[in-house]
């Protein structure tokens, strides 16, 4: 028996780690995540946080209904009983909007509150943090791969938008993943060619 946790998952065999890994995913509430990474932060020197306007939607069992209490405790095992009745009574008078609902939860813990955790995080250690949201309809999860990556896309067809200017635009905005790879900036112009704006450091933007 190995005298630790990591030391037991280390000295598992990989067919092993898979099949426990199946098997939490699978048990899961539904288009959570069951385990993510951990990342040293002296590893990480910059953050660029990119969200959709509608990122949730697709990770929302919609034919599964819930009530406020029993979503919460589901999306949060581990919160506190009372914790957990705050957030529903915090929802009590809500009225989802068209297309929302169970996926405003789902979003804003998956998505939207860790990428605001990691932005606030970053300038308290002197750290470069940035953020956007993709928000061209219908801007569900992944439908921004096509203009992030205008020349592979998964489709095979590129962006769907045929405009010159805007596709120009956008290959311009595409172009800051590698510019905040290269010089952790998104706002790095070693030419004058990019027509995107000036993409401030948070909290700035």
């Amino acid at each position: 028996m190995s005298a630790t946790p990591l030391a037991c998952i280390c000295n598992a065999s990989v067919g092993t780690l898979e099949d426990l890994n199946m098997h939490a995913n699978l048990n899961g509430f539904y288009a959570t995540f069951v385990a993510v990474p951990v990342i040293d932060f002296e590893m990480m020197e910059a953050v660029l946080a990119i969200t959709n306007s509608h990122e949730g939607s697709y990770f929302v069992n919609y034919p599964k209904t819930f009530n406020t209490t029993a979503y919460v405790e589901n999306l949060f095992p581990l919160l506190p009983k009372s914790r957990m009745q705050q957030v529903a009574s915090a929802y009590v008078n809500y009225t989802p909007g068209p297309g929302s609902g169970p996926a405003i939860g789902e979003v804003l813990a998956i998505f939207y509150c860790p990428s605001y955790y990691l932005l606030d995080a970053f300038p308290k250690f002197k750290k470069s943090a940035c953020t956007g949201t993709f928000a061209i309809p219908d801007a569900f999860h992944g439908t921004g791969s096509p203009y992030y990556y205008p020349d592979y896309s998964y489709t095979g067809e590129g962006p769907p938008v045929d405009n010159e200017t805007f596709i120009a635009s956008f290959s311009s905005f595409s172009r800051a993943f590698t510019r905040f790879a290269l010089a952790m900036t998104p706002d790095h112009r070693p030419t004058n060619l990019s027509i995107t704006p000036e993409w401030s450091t948070w909290p700035k933007g």
